[in-house]
């Protein structure tokens, strides 16, 4: 699977590599030491490409946004981290510390000329011992083409009987 790095990631690539940071490519993540800590397991710190959210597999921490990890490792260093923080807000760094995606759901409507494609299908009930009469008045007799023939139950339920 390939990864695509966005203008974001790239600038938090950029951040965390002028901090130090030896990053490791694993997709939609890297994997890095904890500086912050001088540690030295290669593969101690997950950040997220997309997000910059990071844990620490070492110290078992919980997930923690981007600037955590800047004022972790920028800690004692205060003019470097007011500066890192100022271009990380400001957007001079091309990332924000969090996006949210807003998803739109909505139903498919299709048009009816699409029922042109179905045609009766009487096989599957008649087996069944349902006569063409019951399925014809309970419409399970259309089926797509190519596809097999739908639960009666289902279709009872959707279409009960005429009086």
């Amino acid at each position: 699977m390939k990864s695509q790095t966005s203008a974001e990631s790239k600038s938090m690539k950029e951040v965390l590599e002028n901090l130090g940071y030896k990053l490791i490519d694993n997709g939609n993540h890297w994997r890095t030491s904890a500086l912050y800590r001088d540690g030295d397991n290669a593969t101690a710190l997950q950040i997220y490409k997309d997000s910059g959210v990071w844990k620490d597999y070492v110290n078992d921490s919980k997930p923690k946004p981007f600037e955590a990890l800047i004022k972790l490792t920028l800690r004692g260093q205060p003019q470097k981290l007011e500066d890192t923080l100022k271009s990380i807000s400001s957007g001079d760094a091309g990332l924000s510390v969090h996006k949210t995606k807003t998803l739109i759901e909505m139903e498919k409507i299709y048009d009816n000329s699409i029922l042109e494609k179905l045609f009766p299908n009487y096989n599957f009930y008649s087996k069944r011992k349902i006569s063409e009469q019951t399925q014809k008045d309970t419409e399970t007799s259309t089926t797509p083409k190519n596809s097999p023939a739908p639960d009666l139950k289902t279709q009872l339920l959707h279409h009960p009987q005429k009086p």
